[in-house]
């Protein structure tokens, strides 16, 4: 594949800190890759967000490429003595059961909402790089709620987290407890020259300070921060918290022409101030008006399921496949 000036650029990097911010279908893929051939006797670590991620770059990528996620990395010194116990995620009503709160919360809907503000601000701990559980993981005062017992709440998620993180403890271990107890270890990672650390826009702190605290290797975070899907679970946008030595954009799209791109342009740069353009690569491309009949291989975007369903009703008349993907509000 022959690489675009942009890529060029981005692979011959030798910042100790690099930044890569990479529009949608501009090769980031590609492009790590290349820079990983480009050193073929330098041992590096490409962390990936999810397990398919990880399979696809362990048959795409050279051999002195360890792809793994944030999560395998931390299993092997910390999550192993937890694998009795995982779980995704806890539930208010498990941890009502280990622990009493009666005495201090009559009402059994209320003493229900103190348990669930109590995980939420034990997963924010959790994605933070702070050692200890204190009144900033609480959720803004803003938010709280007037008739709850704030302090109270702060002690459960302590409680949770004492429980959790022992072997023995009877509240269940998630993931993301495993990967703060794999930080909090300083873990050194000291045979990787160079760390690539893709889709970094959906990072949290606590999995990019891992990478900052790497001392020795090259670091560099790739992503799109427009294409940002785990807010909801703590995610910072490392493309602009971490302080990079160089920045470098990816802006040619392989995924459309020029009269698409002019289109996402005007949206990103509306709905989101972007002032960096996408270009896009490919000949062609066709942007129809509103009020176009649906066509095979179109995709629609409505405002209300009424649309939606209207949409769907003609396709299904028509005989032409559909797929449906939501739901976002506003």
């Amino acid at each position: 594949m022959k690489l675009t000036d942009e890529q060029l650029a981005m692979v011959q990097s030798e910042a100790p800190v690099t930044r890569v911010v990479a529009k949608a279908g501009t090769g980031k893929s590609s492009s790590l890759k290349a820079y990983a051939l480009a050193r073929p006797k330098s041992k590096m670590l490409l962390i990936v967000f999810n397990r398919a991620n990880r399979i696809a770059a362990e048959a795409q990528f050279p051999r002195n490429v360890d792809s793994k996620t944030a999560h395998q990395l931390a299993f092997g010194q910390e999550g192993y003595r937890f694998q009795h116990k995982l779980v995704d995620n806890l539930h208010p009503v498990d941890i009502l059961d280990q622990i009493n709160l009666e005495k201090y919360v009559p009402d059994e809907m209320d003493r229900f909402i103190t348990v669930y503000e109590a995980i939420n601000t034990l997963n924010r701990y959790l994605a933070s790089t702070d050692v200890k559980i204190e009144e900033r993981h609480l959720p803004p005062k803003e938010v709280q709620r007037s008739h709850l017992k704030y302090d109270l709440v702060l002690h459960v998620a302590r409680l949770i987290w004492d429980s959790m993180r022992n072997p023995n403890g009877a509240i269940k271990m998630v993931h993301d407890g495993y990967l703060k107890l794999y930080y909090l270890s300083g873990p050194r990672l000291g045979r990787y020259k160079d760390i690539l650390f893709d889709e970094a826009q959906d990072a949290s702190r606590v999995m990019l300070q891992i990478v900052l605290d790497q001392v020795g290797a090259k670091k560099m975070f790739v992503g799109d921060p427009h294409q940002s899907l785990y807010a909801f679970r703590h995610a910072v946008d490392a493309l602009e918290s971490i302080e990079a030595d160089e920045t470098h954009y990816l802006t040619g799209s392989f995924r459309f022409g020029e009269t698409i791109a002019a289109v996402a342009n005007r949206i990103l740069h509306q709905a989101k101030g972007e002032t960096i353009p996408v270009r896009g690569l490919r000949e062609g491309g066709q942007v129809l008006n509103p009020g176009s009949p649906v066509h095979s291989g179109v995709t629609t975007i409505a405002r209300g399921n009424a649309s939606l369903f209207n949409y769907a009703v003609e396709a299904l008349d028509s005989g032409r496949p559909m797929f449906f993907v939501g739901g976002l509000d506003g």
